[in-house]
């Protein structure tokens, strides 16, 4: 598939799969290339120029009708620069210095076995991955490397065809380090945790499935976690069901966080496990889903849910001015996230309409805050109109809302609508297709500039609303075999 974009950016990706006897092989590879684009002309860019390269082969041996393994190898890389364009052109002077480049790559290894028969199903899985990132900016750098690895077997035992049970156990692994790292602010961790668990399936007749399971953590520096979770599927008959469930999560804490990346990790005190609390959570969720047929002609559906999470020593950055450095701490109060969602799907010969609506509302109840989080609209709505005849045409139109939110200064920003059209033709060797992505032209720098002065050391407000505008793109599918 080649894709082209009038924000001057190229894509180019492709796709093989085979079976020969008794070994299989999947290939994927894609790259992309981005001019440096500068849509509203204030000097910065908007989109930075960037070049990505992915290439994942996997092969597969069916050593049996029960027995199969998976070796697998993903690569990453991916080189950007944005920030001033005379800079990005080459041009730099005493007014004209800001860039931020960002070097990266990612290598990921993958393996799997399973055996499996009428009673029983045995999986053994292992990936190890390798992650360098090099962030430069002015008179600073940000280098390092994290190695990262997940193990896990399992054992599912199937006792009757009305109870599943799944035991396993697993190890996780993460070390951080850092190149170069400046005095007092080394930030290097290394995260060992394992764990065990136990995952029960049952159906209590033909309208009542449970499913629960408990796990069991243990972390070198931060200790033991108990999470549970459960859940319920009621059929009341072919059109009503609904479900409900809850369970609990945590989180280690690292110095990469979204706070993180905005200061570029610079001065950030290193954290300390003996002063700081893994971030834990506790939630629930009920839905309630329900399908017929309208006159005979048309299929409706719809999936109304409603969830509530409370998120315990929330990771904060704090900015210390007095020593002219960041440090984190856990908030002296919880997030509290609640709402509903509601996806409706109506289709009528070879039309089909998709409708969501979000309410999210996610209060921070630390810091006498007691306010909407920033950046998070708390009403989100879409529309999605189809028509598609098989293996001809398909095309849509998409109408999208985002309610008013905060900026991180607590400034409310106003609320907005987009629109898309795609449209696609299939052949039978072959697609072509275009996409008139938000061409009502909704861009930030309509309600406000994106960068503050000076140019030469800028300010960047918060990111609320789109900043590259109208994009039109289009492209080429080709199935060679």
């Amino acid at each position: 598939m080649f894709n082209q974009t009038s924000a001057l950016g190229s894509t180019g990706n492709f796709f093989y799969a085979e079976k020969y006897g008794k070994t299989g092989l999947t290939i994927y590879g894609s790259a992309n290339n981005q001019v440096v684009f500068d849509p509203d002309s204030d000097g910065f860019s908007n989109m930075p120029k960037s070049q990505t390269f992915n290439f994942n082969p996997k092969i597969y041996f069916y050593l049996n009708p029960n027995t199969e393994i998976l070796f697998g190898l993903s690569s990453t890389f991916d080189n950007r620069i944005g920030g001033d364009m005379e800079v990005i052109k080459g041009n730099i002077s005493s007014e004209h210095i800001f860039s931020e480049k960002n070097k990266s790559e990612r290598y990921a290894t993958q393996f799997k076995f399973q055996n499996s028969n009428s009673e029983r199903t045995i999986i053994a899985k292992n990936s190890v991955s390798y992650f360098n990132r090099d962030l430069n900016i002015p008179d600073y750098q940000f280098k390092g490397n994290q190695i990262s690895g997940f193990s896990e077997l399992l054992y599912n035992l199937h006792k009757k065809e009305t109870i599943d049970w799944q035991f396993g156990v697993n190890h996780y692994f993460e070390r951080f380090t850092e190149d170069n790292p400046e005095p007092n602010y080394n930030t290097d961790y290394t995260h060992n945790t394992t764990g065990g668990f136990i995952q029960n399936t049952s159906d209590f007749g033909s309208n009542v499935t449970f499913e629960g399971g408990l796990r069991t953590d243990y972390n070198s520096d931060y200790g033991t976690f108990m999470l549970l979770r459960i859940a319920f599927l009621y059929k009341a008959n072919k059109k009503l069901t609904s479900r409900i469930g809850g369970a609990m999560g945590y989180k280690l804490p690292t110095i990469f966080t979204e706070d993180g990346e905005k200061v570029y990790y610079r001065d950030i005190v290193p954290i300390s496990p003996e002063q700081m609390n893994p971030e834990t959570s506790i939630g629930g969720n009920f839905d309630i889903n329900y399908k017929t047929v309208l006159f005979e002609k048309m299929t409706f559906s719809i999936n109304q849910m409603f969830y509530i999470t409370q998120l315990k020593n929330a990771l904060v950055l704090r900015d210390n001015s007095e020593q002219n450095n960041f440090f984190y701490e856990n908030a002296d109060g919880n997030i509290l996230s609640s709402g509903f969602e509601t996806n409706i799907k109506l289709t009528y010969a070879d039309f089909k309409f998709y409708f969501n609506y979000a309410f999210i509302n996610t209060e921070l109840k630390y810091d006498n805050i007691n306010n909407q989080n920033p950046l998070t609209p708390k009403n989100n709505a879409g529309f999605v109109l189809m028509y598609e005849t098989e293996e001809k045409w398909s095309v849509g139109y998409e109408l999208y809302y985002t309610g008013t939110q905060f900026d991180e200064l607590y400034e409310k920003k106003p609320d907005y609508w987009m629109m898309g059209f795609m449209v696609m033709r299939h052949f039978e060797k072959f697609a072509v297709f275009a996409n008139f992505e938000n061409f009502t032209n909704v861009i930030q720098t309509n309600y406000e500039p994106l960068v503050l002065p000076p140019t030469n050391n800028p300010t960047f407000p918060d990111i609320w609303a789109p900043s590259d505008g109208f994009v039109f793109n289009a492209g080429i599918k080709i199935n060679i075999f």
